[in-house]
């Protein structure tokens, strides 16, 4: 079953972070910009997840140093305020959406014994043939 979109939301103090994800080149993907930051309400999340499907997931090439990485591994962080993925793994919440050619399915992280998001249960919902990508 062939991954069509993968989409992330983090929620902290209120608001949602929709950050883009591109793929990079060996499968994986990174957080980069834009990050949509809206309200937690339904209309605003909604428009929000919207442009991230419409952004789709870009390709990129793998990053190789360091220095290559650091902007896709700080971009959280900065946007919300909280500096570093241990604040954000303890001050904010996390699920992602996947979008297959046969459902949809949601992650709900839990967290691991050092305070990391990790993963913990996953929804699967058949997929909507007009919805998503």
């Amino acid at each position: 079953m062939a991954i069509r979109l993968v989409a992330n939301v983090v929620v902290h103090k209120g608001r949602a972070y929709l950050p883009t994800l591109a793929q990079v080149d060996i499968g994986m993907h990174m957080t980069t910009e834009p990050v949509y930051k809206v309200n937690l309400t339904q209309e605003e999340l909604a428009e929000a997840l919207e442009r991230v499907i419409a952004a789709g997931n870009p390709v990129i090439p793998k990053p190789m140093t360091r220095e290559e990485v650091k902007p896709f591994r700080d971009l959280l962080p900065k946007v919300t305020g909280l500096r570093s993925w241990r604040r954000l793994g303890k001050e904010a919440g996390s699920y992602s959406i996947e979008w297959t050619d046969k459902e949809v399915r949601l992650y709900l992280p839990g967290w691991d014994e050092k305070g990391r998001w990790a993963s913990s249960s996953t929804l699967h919902l058949p997929a909507d043939t007009d919805a998503g990508t």
